[in-house]
């Protein structure tokens, strides 16, 4: 399985907000995505996004809330609107926006400091980042991952949905 930088910045785009859309997806063997995070204000599903340490959060910076209250990231969760045995419940301490990013969809990326480690297991594990310098060829194929819509529900789905799509370019 070829592991890219440009999947994870799909997954953080078009897994980001409620409004996004997992289009011809379907749902996700339970657990088979343990890096799979939930940004939840006010335990509502916000944004979908990646752990990528113990410690850290990849997700997208038009997911910044701050003046909502409180975030939490939930991890090992399939079903988000249950709380499952295998999920873990953090709360964000920090939330670092690219410095480029203005509101737009440019620079459209953001780490989350959590208050604590996950801990990590079957059910939560962190992402495998590609190396450094690595190549991304075109039409490879990868998998978009998330809570989002899957059609014309305005609603996040409750189940952790996927769907395969090509890269478009190299990079």
């Amino acid at each position: 399985m070829i592991c890219c930088i440009t999947c994870i910045f799909l997954q953080v785009s078009l897994t980001g907000a409620a409004e996004s859309s997992i289009i011809g997806g379907r749902e996700a063997k339970p657990h088979s995505r343990p890096y799979m995070a939930s940004l939840q204000y006010q335990e509502h599903h916000s944004c979908g996004g990646m752990l990528i340490r113990e410690d850290f959060v990849l997700t997208a910076a038009h997911c910044k809330f701050e003046n909502r209250g409180p975030s939490t990231v939930v991890l090992g969760a399939h079903d988000i609107s249950k709380k499952e045995k295998s999920q873990q419940r953090i709360k964000v301490a920090k939330y670092y926006p690219h410095p480029k990013f203005s509101g737009k969809y440019d620079y459209d990326i953001m780490l989350l400091k959590l208050e604590k480690n996950a801990t990590l297991n079957k059910f939560v594990k962190t992402i495998k980042l590609p190396k450094k310098n690595g190549k991304t060829p075109a039409n490879v194929k990868c998998h978009v991952v998330g809570w989002g819509r899957t059609g014309d529900d305005l609603r996040p789905s409750n189940f952790l949905k996927e769907a395969t799509e090509k890269t478009q370019f190299s990079r």
